[in-house]
C-alpha cells in the first residue's frame, strides 16, 4: 500500500487509539510506567527526552524540518498524528506541554483546571519554520522551572481527566508529560530516518 493511499485514509483527529491498544495502554502500560517513575524521575526523563529531540532536530535543513513524513503507527500515537513534520511535532509538544504544565500546577494547589482535555484540540497547525528549535528549547526550560517552582503539593488527591487514561492526579500528569515526550521523540527518530533515506536515494 502506497504512502499516498495511507495518508488519504488516516483517521480524523481525536479518533483515539485502536480499542485493544487503548485498553492495554490504560490498564497496563501507563500504570506500569507510573510505578517505575516517581515525580523526580519523570521530570528527569522529560528533560532527557527533550534534549534527545533537540539533538535530532537542530541540524536538519529548514526544508527537512518542515517536510511532512508518514511514520508507522507507533504505540500511543493517533493515526491522524502519523503524517507530521519535525516542526509540527515540536509545535504539538509545546501545545500539550503548556496544558500539562498548567494542569500539574493547578492540581498541586487543589484546583481543578477548566474545560476538558481533548486530543483533537492539540494538533499542530504547521505555523513554525526554523525558529521552532529555539522556541522548543525555551519552552522545555520554562516547563521544568515552572513545575519545580510553582507546584505546591505533590500528593494532592485532586484529579483531571485524560481522554485515554481517565482521572489523573498531579503526580500522574507529571508521568504522562514524560511519557508523551518519549513517544514523540520516537516519532521524530522515525521522521529523521526517512528523511535521511530519501536523500540517499535521490
Amino acid at each position: 500500500m502506497s504512502d499516498e493511499h495511507v495518508i488519504s485514509n488516516l483517521e480524523p483527529p481525536g479518533a483515539g487509539l485502536p480499542p485493544f491498544q487503548g485498553f492495554m495502554a490504560k490498564h497496563f502500560l501507563f500504570p506500569f510506567f507510573c510505578g517505575f517513575y516517581n515525580w523526580s524521575r519523570a521530570m528527569e526523563l522529560y528533560k532527557v527526552e527533550s534534549d534527545r529531540i533537540l539533538d535530532l532536530s537542530v541540524h536538519l535543513h529548514p526544508e527537512d524540518l518542515t517536510r511532512k513524513i508518514l511514520v508507522p503507527r507507533l504505540a500511543g500515537l493517533e493515526d491522524s498524528s502519523r503524517y507530521w513534520s519535525v516542526s509540527m511535532t515540536l509545535e504539538h509538544l509545546m501545545i500539550v506541554g503548556e496544558s500539562v504544565k498548567t494542569t500539574i500546577i493547578m492540581l498541586s494547589h487543589d484546583e481543578i483546571p477548566p474545560g476538558k482535555a481533548d486530543t483533537a484540540a492539540v494538533k499542530p497547525q504547521g505555523i513554525y519554520g526554523p525558529e521552532v528549535i529555539e522556541k522548543f528549547r525555551s519552552f522545555v526550560d520554562e516547563y521544568c522551572w515552572e513545575i519545580q517552582e510553582k507546584a505546591k503539593k505533590r500528593r494532592t488527591k485532586r484529579t483531571y481527566d485524560h481522554p485515554w487514561f481517565g482521572p489523573l492526579t498531579a503526580r500522574r500528569w507529571v508521568r504522562m508529560g514524560a511519557l508523551h515526550q518519549k513517544l514523540h521523540r520516537s516519532q521524530i527518530e522515525h521522521i529523521v530516518i526517512k528523511l535521511k533515506s530519501s536523500h540517499q536515494n535521490s
